[in-house]
């Protein structure tokens, strides 16, 4: 699953490198001992595609911490990737990215 959710003024430049893909459904937003996990799949994706990295766009505690795991068909995971938090000055907003 690669997720990729991006700033309309930075949309041209990121769409050069990165192809964004739709959920299939909502994501579930789900609360865990240790945060919160977000979960949603695409059915865009199959199994020759390569995943390089996803970005996340998110509104809320910019002290926050992300990680980003892929589930592969079968049920396979990746290992977990800390993402780098890039800020929008001015706004609660941020996005996670990890390559």
């Amino acid at each position: 699953m690669l997720v990729g959710v991006f700033i309309s003024d930075l949309n041209a430049q990121l769409l050069d490198t990165a192809t964004p893909i739709e959920f299939e459904d909502n994501p579930r937003l789900l609360k865990t001992s240790s945060g919160y996990l977000l979960k949603g799949s695409s059915i865009d994706l199959n199994a020759f595609t390569l995943i390089e990295g996803a970005a996340l766009r998110f509104v809320g505690d910019t002290t926050s911490s992300v990680s980003i795991q892929y589930i592969f068909q079968g049920d396979s995971l990746s290992p977990q990737y800390k993402a780098k938090l890039f800020y929008e000055p001015g706004t609660d907003r941020f996005i996670a990215s990890v390559l």
